[in-house]
């Protein structure tokens, strides 16, 4: 069964104080739904929670007491199977692959706890398996190939969904164009119905969403399809770098604009783009993107979608924002 390898006093850790839960054995490998059900089990008896500090490197995990400095759980990288942050922000936890016990596959559950929310636990334990599949990459010709074609496959399906992206934005544009020409008695009736009370729910003033801010590059046009292109390609490409990895943040969508809120304020803190700045926005599957002017300049920043799917996010921008941006094109 996988057991801990010792660890190279050259690799750099990634340290994070938080409250270690403890384990509990899980029925499979992956799930969030297997996840949160640990976290339910884990999260009953706080008092035997332990103060801790996670010591994050590319082939390891150290998990270590703060109180006495002991070395409570050591994991191999390799064997981490899945992560996730569970519906309460506040915990987290990854299934570790323990091996064969009594001819069985044994999975183990490992839950932690931080206020205000374990996202930079998570992001440095991601970009901890991201580092070591690069390790792979360059020390196996073969997985590197593979690779290789992977990352051609994506680039072609890309280039399939900003084709498609492009038909689908001409026909809306058409059908909208439609739309504009009402008659001259649908506008009286609607005069009419102006002072009616609505049946329909209001939309709310804002929107909120937690989504992962990959960055932003400079575009030297205000919109189109193949001007996003690039800065998408580029910024969604795998980071073994923890500063230039992406970043949980809070996506606010108003009448007056665009917000994004970082809590850990890593990149910003809080940014304003007034709805008069924005000059398109697009989807291409779980990506989307908006552009933006900043001082006389264009920027395009880029997202990768989170606890909910990039259609809702970029459809709720379509409704608030319209007709202020370019509609944006959507790929199912």
């Amino acid at each position: 069964s996988p057991s801990p390898s010792p660890s190279t006093s050259s690799e750099q850790y990634v340290k994070i104080q938080c409250m270690y839960m403890g384990c509990c054995r899980v029925a499979k490998e992956t799930g969030m739904d297997l996840l949160n059900e640990a976290v339910d089990v884990l999260s009953t008896n706080s008092s035997r929670w332990i103060g801790v500090t996670v010591n994050v490197a590319a082939s390891h995990v150290k998990i270590v007491d703060r109180m006495s400095n002991k070395l409570l759980r050591e994991h191999r990288v390799r064997f981490l199977c899945f992560l996730g942050i569970a519906k309460d922000d506040r915990f987290c936890g990854y299934i570790v692959d323990c091996g064969e016990r009594d001819g069985e596959k044994y999975y183990q559950f490992h839950g932690f706890m931080k206020d205000p929310n374990t996202d930079q636990l998570c992001l440095s334990l991601h970009n901890a398996c991201q580092a070591r599949y690069q390790r792979v990459l360059e020390s196996n010709p073969t997985a590197r190939q593979l690779h290789q074609q992977q990352q051609q496959q994506q680039q072609k399906e890309q280039e399939e969904a900003l084709a498609a992206a492009a038909e689908e934005e001409r026909n809306k544009m058409a059908q909208q164009d439609q739309s504009r020409k009402l008659s001259f008695f649908e506008r009286i009736g609607s005069f009419k119905n102006r002072g009616r009370k609505s049946l329909v729910e209001e939309e709310p003033r804002l929107h909120s969403y937690v989504v992962q801010y990959l960055g932003s590059l400079p575009v030297p046009k205000s919109e189109g399809l193949e001007v996003v292109r690039e800065p998408v390609q580029k910024l969604s490409l795998p980071k073994t770098n923890s500063s230039s990895a992406a970043h949980l943040v809070e996506f606010e969508v108003t009448r007056s604009g665009l917000t994004l809120v970082d809590p850990h304020k890593k990149l910003h803190g809080r940014k304003h783009f007034s709805v008069k700045n924005i000059t398109y926005i697009v989807r291409m599957r779980t990506y989307f993107a908006f552009i933006a002017k900043e001082g006389g300049k264009y920027v395009c920043h880029v997202f990768l979608e989170s606890e909910v799917d990039a259609g809702t996010v970029v459809s709720t921008m379509q409704r608030m924002l319209a007709p202020d941006t370019k509609p944006p094109p959507t790929k199912n």
